[in-house]
């Protein structure tokens, strides 16, 4: 039967012959290799002349094997690519295969992705008798092939947008992978940084070190881990700065080959903030220290000078009874004279010891409040006061006051702290603060209110809330709330309190308006 089929083929198509020259004669055997392939395959002569073809080949051109078989390829194919027939050129020219993709356009109008792949085939005197054409549909590898891409630039641009630095190294420790954010942490670029050790990122004294420590982890096959648990580390700048940074580092196995990833945050900025904060909260502990020591001499003043004035007193009276009618006066009066005049001066240095510490080194200037009420924030809970939410309302039209920023921050750091002690003491799930800040209603003045919801005061302890040395803590020195009002009227301003038992307290601060 297929013998049959075949000689009616041959008949047909050398009827189509312009020429009358006889076709080349395919072996039988590739003949029914190629008629029975389960793919798209044909056979052609030199010329390009269809010999043979399978059944999912006719498939693919839509035609049926009288159609195809004694015509060339050219004349079914008019479209055919040059880059297909650039492959047959090579085939025939004595290559030993060639192939070509190329985009095949479908009935409906869709490009499909088709590799071409040609191949001579022989008689049996050796010579290249004509190519033997395979098809294969890549469609699904190109359509993985440019999914993969949209992954990786997909990949690469989350790899770029995020704000910490992402560098890959190979199993040489040089780098392959360096994305926006290393390059500006680092003052690199990908360019100069791809293919360079990853010692010329590292602190010299550290980089001897670090080639062993990464072969150590790649030993422990653990995939990831975040170093800074060992200690924080530093990193080289281009221009040789040193920076603190946390990283963590991982490892994976891409076609065989050992690849490194760290992923570091340059925490320099950190560092300062966290810096300036230690050195603001340090300034405010020696404010408080120099205000307890303002306040302490001046109750110790109070209480020294009434008795000192009356020492005085006594001894002039008594100067001026022994003036009267002591025969030997002179030595009593000198004695009585000079106690006078320590009493005096005992009182003086007092005096002048207080007016010295309340001078201070105070720094007038206009202050935006809400930057100082937000660090007054920050040091409250850094100091181990975390746990309570603050609000700040600000007035749209507020205006600076003209104070010391230091001195207005640590009345705020007590009147917060205060708050959020008082709250917890009372059980309050959740303490909160609420921060205002506007202006007076009636003075011209800046006004910044601190309200919490504990369980506020009654009367009697409202009145005495500013008396130094009265708390109602059970540890408390009772300076806080006198030293807050000192330092509020040494600027010119007030500092009082509205509060009720069970409705929270609300201390206001009126400060001077910048002029």
């Amino acid at each position: 039967m297929t013998d049959l089929l075949q000689t009616d083929l041959l008949q047909a198509t050398a009827a189509r012959a312009s020429d009358g020259a006889a076709m080349t004669q395919l072996p039988a055997a590739l003949r029914r290799f190629v008629e029975y392939a389960p793919f798209p395959i044909a056979a052609f002569d030199r010329g390009m002349t269809h010999l043979a073809v399978s059944t999912r080949w006719l498939e693919l051109h839509g035609a049926g094997r009288a159609d195809l078989v004694g015509r060339r390829l050219h004349e079914v194919l008019p479209d055919l690519p040059a880059s297909c027939r650039l492959a047959h050129e090579q085939v025939l020219a004595g290559a030993p295969s060639s192939s070509a993709e190329v985009q095949w356009p479908q009935a409906e109008g869709r490009p499909r992705w088709l590799c071409w792949t040609a191949q001579a085939w022989q008689e049996d005197g050796g010579a290249i008798s004509g190519v033997i054409i395979s098809i294969e549909d890549i469609a699904a590898l190109k359509s993985a092939q440019a999914a993969v891409h949209d992954n990786l630039a997909q990949l690469s641009a989350f790899v770029n947008a995020t704000m910490d630095a992402v560098i890959s190294i190979g199993e040489n420790q040089r780098i392959e992978l360096f994305n926006e954010s290393a390059a500006r942490v680092f003052g690199l670029s990908a360019a100069e940084a791809i293919g360079q050790p990853i010692e010329r990122l590292i602190p010299e004294r550290f980089s001897r070190n670090h080639a062993a420590h990464i072969r150590s982890f790649a030993a422990t096959g653990v995939t990831a881990r975040h170093m800074g648990a060992l200690g924080r580390i530093s990193g080289r700048r281009a221009n040789g700065e040193e920076f603190p940074a946390e990283a963590s580092i991982s490892q994976s196995a891409i076609d065989g080959r050992r690849i490194f990833t760290v992923i570091l945050r340059d925490t320099s900025e950190r560092a300062k903030a966290e810096s300036e904060l230690k050195e603001l909260r340090h300034d405010m502990e020696r404010l408080l220290t120099f205000h307890v020591a303002c306040q302490t001499v001046a109750a110790i003043a109070h209480e020294l000078n009434q008795p000192l004035n009356a020492i005085a007193s006594y001894i002039e009276a008594a100067n001026l009874l022994l003036s009267a009618g002591n025969t030997k006066p002179e030595k009593l009066k000198h004695a009585l004279k000079c106690s006078s005049e320590q009493a005096r001066k005992a009182g003086q240095i007092l005096h002048e010891l207080f007016e010295f510490l309340r001078r201070g080194e105070a720094q007038i200037g206009a202050v935006d409040l809400e930057p100082s009420v937000r660090r007054a924030i920050a040091i409250v809970d850094s100091n181990g006061y975390g746990e309570f939410e603050a609000a700040v309302d600000v007035a749209p039209d507020r205006r600076p006051a003209w104070v010391d920023r230091l001195q207005v921050e640590k009345v705020m750091v007590n009147l917060i702290r205060n708050g959020v002690e008082a709250m917890r003491a009372a059980g309050v799930n959740k303490p909160r603060i609420r921060i205002r800040i506007g202006a007076t209603a009636m003075e011209d003045m800046a006004l910044v209110t601190v309200s919490d919801c504990g369980p506020g005061m009654d009367e009697a302890t409202a009145a005495r809330a500013f008396d130094p040395f009265f708390t109602t803590k059970p540890r408390g020195v009772g300076m806080g709330l006198a030293i807050s009002r000192s330092l509020v009227e040494s600027l010119g301003g007030r500092l009082w309190v509205e509060t009720a038992p069970g409705k929270g307290s609300s201390f206001h601060c009126a400060l001077p308006f910048a002029p």
